[in-house]
């Protein structure tokens, strides 16, 4: 029996390290040879009778349609998970509510001298960028994150915001920048040119544009007015935060420069490499 398979999914370009759990997926002194993932044959790294550590390989065109896991042993038993595992699209649409208040297990990390943080006004959460009590010529960065060994090609970003204040000469720029190389400067793409000055729960002010070729990371960046008394006169609010990107991580196979495998393709069982229990 397999109790869980985690990650459910790897993208097309990325070698997945895949962990799957269960009990008595194989019995003592008998050695699980063969694991398909939807179809596809995967490198068994390390097992233990109840459960097996696998690596994806790259595949070409997935299928996007979810399919069984299966584990096969020595002897020619076989336990099945039904509709357990996807190969997808290395082609991303990710949107951001931030309804788990925390930035941890977003693609986007907090940066600049002011931190965000997280409000709940007029029902939905939203991040947050307080008008406390800062000086002038501070900032908050909100900066695209991709995790180490990946790369991430950046083709469209939206987001809703919201800033309110009385006086708005109080705010300072609100810019969103991008840049080609990690190595290179930013470009600014879009300064806002308008502040809500009503209060409630609107207006929304909604934002959409289309990226540079080759953007690899996208920042957004506020920052206070350069006059003390406003220190108090400037939160903002974001929302409805929408980037598409083309990710790739080769760097987790064990050959990168080896072609792509179609999908639902099975190579022979010498092929696949497993790590015998001691």
């Amino acid at each position: 029996m397999i109790y869980s398979v985690t990650p459910s999914s790897a993208i097309n370009s990325t070698c997945q390290i895949v962990n799957i759990t269960g009990w008595q997926l194989s019995l003592t002194g008998i050695d699980m040879i063969n694991v398909t993932l939807s179809g596809v044959l995967v490198t068994i790294l390390s097992q233990t009778a109840n459960s097996v550590m696998v690596r994806t390989p790259q595949i070409r065109n997935p299928s996007g349609v979810v399919g069984d896991v299966v584990v096969t042993t020595s002897t020619g038993r076989v336990t099945t998970s039904k509709s357990a595992f996807t190969f997808r699209s290395n082609i991303i649409n990710d949107i951001e509510t931030f309804t788990a208040k925390s930035l941890a297990s977003t693609i986007w990390r907090s940066n600049g001298t002011l931190l965000w943080s997280f409000s709940t006004d007029y029902g939905h959460i939203a991040l947050y960028k307080n008008a406390g009590s800062y000086t002038e010529y501070e900032a908050a960065e909100l900066l695209s994150y991709t995790s180490p060994g990946c790369s991430d090609v950046f083709s469209y970003l939206a987001f809703q915001y919201w800033a309110y204040s009385t006086y708005t000469f109080c705010f300072g720029s609100f810019t969103v920048a991008s840049r080609t190389s990690v190595t290179k400067g930013w470009t600014t793409l879009w300064t806002a040119s308008g502040y809500a000055t009503a209060t409630g729960a609107s207006p929304w002010k909604n934002i959409s544009m289309a990226l540079p070729t080759g953007t690899v990371g996208v920042r957004i960046r506020i920052k206070t007015a350069n006059t003390y008394a406003c220190r108090w006169w400037a939160p903002v609010k974001i929302d409805n935060l929408n980037v598409k990107k083309v990710s790739s991580c080769p760097s987790g196979c064990c050959n990168s420069s080896a072609p792509l495998l179609p999908a639902r393709l099975s190579l022979p069982p010498m092929w696949n490499s497993s790590v015998r229990r001691a």
